[in-house]
């Protein structure tokens, strides 16, 4: 018996809802959410917008060594086989992008967790000390660091300091440590309200900011790879079925002319869109995914049908009535594009679960792209991945990957209107 092309496949995630960051373990329990997963060893910079609270979320990995300054693993001394000045810069390189990256999408505030294994209490004053003055420094606004001291003037008398930051420095509006099992803030004074050693971090789960997210359908994956879980095996008379059709498919282009063929695109396109939402059939995905490799704009035009504009902008596409970024500009700047991995998600996954291995990269990296498209920076790094995994040539995997390293968004989340877009620039 073959299966609908959409069932049994996990949903993809609800919109992010409206939350207001007021307190650390607001913060916390907000991260996993905002992500997708709950993150180990990295820098998560959250931007904030004074009207509408939570701006874009941007990742990226940090060895634990960079925030303790020594080669040390979990605990300052214990030497896992790294050097000690190995990740000296590390930290101030993640920061002073993430900072460029969030002034260029609006934001002017922000919020710097630290993910690192070391607990609060373990983490020495001179580790503090270092931490903030690369998230936090002194002469950003004018305060004394975190023991009322101004930065050695004779130390920093060649730093150019004002190079990295040509719109000036974030305002840090704290920096919290996460370890394992406690956080706590390392610029809050209040041991009432942050102890030095902490908080559980377990306690964040019931915070009224988690409430807000689980009410609107989201939950985070236990790791980075189960933010994009792949769809269960078809049945083996579909993948069959599926194999045959692109093995026709590649025998009926022309290799003498594999840009040809627009009439067949027309007409895959329509059996395309007449399969959504569910998605196509065996035959159908084999012949798709077969032809897009030589067909981007065909492509193209299947993963537009998701985006506003829908099937009329996936013919305007296709049709040629202009240049494709052309075709597109307005959709790619609408922010409705967020719903487009929500629609497009079950769909791909099981486009990609049934089609032949030497055709599953194309699949991935169209995913890949709706995600980017969508903000849904974590799924979209972990789709081009898998894509490159299979094909390191394939190049919308390549161009989606080299945009969420450099930080770059679909037009919609440019200029303050991204809130719950997130970059991950780990692999």
């Amino acid at each position: 018996m073959t299966t609908r092309p959409a069932d049994h496949l996990p949903r993809p995630r609800p919109a992010v809802p409206t939350v207001r960051l007021q307190d650390p373990a607001g913060v916390v329990a907000a991260v996993p959410y905002l992500l997708g997963f709950t993150p180990r060893r990295s820098l998560v910079v959250v931007g904030v917008d004074g009207d509408r609270g939570v701006g874009p979320t941007l990742r990226a990995d940090l060895p634990t060594s960079a925030v303790l300054g020594t080669g040390g693993g979990g605990r300052a001394g214990d030497g896992d086989g790294e050097r000690a000045g190995d990740d000296g810069g590390v930290l101030a390189a993640v920061w002073q992008h993430a900072s460029q990256v969030l002034r260029r999408n609006g934001c002017d505030r922000a919020l710097a967790v630290v993910y690192a294994d070391v607990e609060p209490a373990d983490l020495g004053e001179d580790a503090v000390r270092r931490v903030l003055d690369v998230l936090d420094p002194p002469w950003a606004d004018g305060t004394a660091g975190p023991d009322g001291a101004w930065p050695d003037a004779d130390a920093d008398a060649d730093a150019d300091v004002d190079a990295p930051w040509p719109d000036g420095p974030l305002d840090v509006l704290d920096v919290l440590l996460v370890g394992p099992g406690r956080f706590r803030s390392l610029l809050c004074p209040d041991p009432a309200c942050c102890p030095r050693d902490g908080s559980p971090v377990v306690a964040t789960a019931s915070h009224a900011v988690a409430a807000s997210f689980v009410l609107a359908g989201r939950s985070p994956a236990a790791d980075r790879d189960g933010v994009e879980p792949e769809a269960p095996a078809p049945p083996p008379a579909d993948l069959r079925a599926a194999a045959d059709a692109a093995r026709a498919a590649r025998a009926s282009t022309p290799a003498t002319d594999p840009g040809g063929g627009a009439d067949e695109d027309a007409d895959l396109l329509e059996q395309w869109l007449g399969s959504l939402p569910h998605g196509p059939g065996p035959a159908l995905a084999g012949r798709l995914a077969a032809r897009w490799r030589t067909r981007p704009l065909l492509r193209d035009a299947c993963l537009a049908a998701f985006l506003p504009g829908g099937p009329d902008l996936a013919r305007a596409l296709l049709g040629g009535g202009g240049s494709p970024p052309a075709t597109l500009a307005g959709s790619l700047d609408d922010p409705a594009c967020a719903g487009a991995v929500r629609e497009g998600t079950p769909v791909l996954r099981r486009l990609a679960a049934l089609v032949p291995a030497e055709d599953r990269a194309e699949v991935l990296a169209g995913h890949s792209w709706l995600a980017w498209v969508a903000g849904e920076g974590t799924a979209a790094s972990v789709l081009g991945g898998r894509a490159l995994s299979l094909d390191p040539t394939q190049p919308l995997a390549r161009l989606v990957l080299r945009a969420l390293d450099g930080g770059l968004g679909a037009p919609w989340t440019v200029g303050g209107r991204s809130g719950g877009a997130s970059w991950d620039t780990g692999r």
